[in-house]
């Protein structure tokens, strides 16, 4: 087996170089680093991690475990971590868990006894205490973590805030019934009602357009709590509380209503033809802020269908900042994440963790959005 040595003596560096040029480390002169990877590939070089760990007792590995790829957020989340992650000179390894909390378990259990040095995991069924219980001490950065108690090192989107930014936007161009799509859980919330309860369980509630009438942010705490150790829906419930709190504050809760669909564009399709049977029936929503992309792209494609015109009849937002918004007909205004700064953020969190004085106090850091404005909400000629 072709070893490092060989491929710095072929290359004429030291061995140093020669490690810091396969791993794309920045001191490496661009031409020098060519020179090495020339010489890698004509000796047939791969590199041994298991002897490298044995030696040093580092891998060079990081993993991340994320519940899927086939979802935009994740991929995108996917894509920076790999970028960032390969730039500060490790190799990064993906495991899906699809939404399985033993698969999350397995995961969380082997971190150890991987050659993974760090773990970074989207978890959508365990709370804070299994993690703990789990990764016992193996350096663990999380993202998407909502909790009441800080535990890990965490980067979260922006949920609250660039959904209040979208429906504040909306309000901006004049909609005054706005409907937020996805809101809740399919058959878990239901429509938002006065009585500060939510109608779980009641599909033909939402179906009806049942508008929400003065809920608050306090109208989930219920049903937070008991996610609150699970994590399945915490940023689905941020968004939720930003959702009704805004409303609230413009004056728009008698004239709203949130509605369950299926996070998925085929939701979204579903959705906007229930909202075109009920302006037939002569309860029209003038706007429908998405809980994210594919429902908004959905949404987009149902309401045509349907023979309702966007932006002019209803206007729509979306939420994550996929690059088909951008293409589809109309464009999709949307609030579109830092995807990069997230990614950066939990790389430096875990990077923080290692050498001879790790930072442990763990800190809890929101990730920045902005909102692109294109034709979905135009105001009309």
């Amino acid at each position: 087996m072709v070893t490092l040595k060989e491929v710095a003596a072929k290359a004429g560096v030291s061995p140093s170089t020669a490690s810091g040029a396969l791993r794309g480390l920045d001191f490496v002169r661009p031409d020098t680093a060519e020179r090495v990877l020339k010489a890698a590939q004509e000796l047939n070089y791969t590199a041994n991690v298991s002897a490298r760990a044995l030696r040093s007792g580092r891998t060079g590995i990081l993993s991340l475990a994320i519940p899927t790829v086939s979802i935009p957020f994740y991929s995108r989340l996917v894509s920076a971590m790999e970028t960032c992650v390969e730039h500060n000179g490790y190799q990064l390894v993906i495991q899906q868990t699809n939404f399985d909390e033993q698969m999350e378990r397995r995961v969380l259990a082997q971190a150890e006894d991987t050659l993974s040095e760090g773990l970074f995991i989207l978890p959508t069924r365990l709370g804070n205490r299994d993690i703990a219980a789990l990764t016992q001490g193996h350096p663990t950065v999380l993202f998407e973590d909502y909790s009441t108690d800080i535990t890990f090192d965490t980067v979260n989107a922006p949920s609250g805030n660039g959904i209040a930014k979208a429906i504040r936007h909306l309000a901006g161009r004049g909609r005054t019934h706005i409907c937020v799509a996805g809101a809740a859980p399919v058959g878990d919330i239901g429509t938002v009602t006065k009585t500060g309860r939510a109608g779980g369980h009641n599909a033909g509630h939402a179906a009806t357009g049942r508008t929400a009438r003065g809920a608050s942010a306090g109208t989930y705490v219920a049903n937070r709590a008991v996610k609150n150790e699970q994590n399945s829906s915490r940023a689905r419930y941020e968004r939720i509380d930003a959702a009704v709190r805004v409303l609230d504050e413009l004056g728009l809760h008698d004239t709203s209503t949130m509605i369950d669909c299926n996070w998925g564009a085929d939701g979204g399709i579903e959705l906007a033809h229930r909202l075109a049977a009920l302006a037939k029936a002569g309860k029209r929503y003038d706007a429908v802020c998405c809980m994210n992309d594919d429902i908004a792209l959905g949404v987009i494609r149902g309401l045509a269908d349907a023979g309702l015109r966007v932006p002019q009849d209803v206007a729509v937002t979306g939420f994550d900042g996929v690059p088909q918004g951008g293409w589809s007909v109309p464009t999709l205004t949307t609030i579109a994440l830092d995807y990069e700064g997230m990614a950066a953020t939990a790389v430096a969190m875990m990077l923080r963790k290692f050498g001879d004085n790790p930072v442990t106090l763990p800190q809890r850091v929101t990730a920045g959005f902005r909102l692109l404005e294109r034709e979905s909400t135009a105001v009309a000629a």
